[in-house]
């Protein structure tokens, strides 16, 4: 969506410039969750950078939308049908609802052992 979103802006404004923000960094705190959201900000095209050693207070430089990166990876991307869609929705609702069942039993069956 993020790249379907910068085709768009390019097409209208490509000389309109992004501002710069600071990150969020509460997202920083666990090295994972912020290697993947500084590689998702940096595929499209924005500069992430860091006021500290510890990579806590990131932001985002402003850039010129047509400076930014409209691709997406093509081998990951799976055209779905709105009805496919639909059924891939309805059985991951039934997954969670059985696991959710499945949860309250074992609890209560501990309880009822306690």
């Amino acid at each position: 969506m993020a790249a379907q979103g910068i085709n768009w802006a390019k097409k209208r404004w490509p000389g309109y410039t992004v501002d710069g923000t600071d990150l969020n960094n509460k997202d920083a705190l666990n090295e994972d969750t912020r290697l993947r959201r500084d590689h998702f900000l940096r595929v499209h095209g924005f500069d992430v950078v860091y006021a500290d050693a510890q990579h806590l207070k990131g932001s985002v430089e402003e850039v010129q939308v047509g400076d930014l990166l409209g691709d997406w990876n093509t081998e990951k991307l799976q055209v779905v049908e709105i009805l496919e869609a639909a059924q891939m929705l309805q059985q991951a609702e039934q997954n969670l609802a059985e696991q959710e069942s499945n949860s309250r039993t074992r609890r209560k069956s501990q309880q009822v052992q306690a």
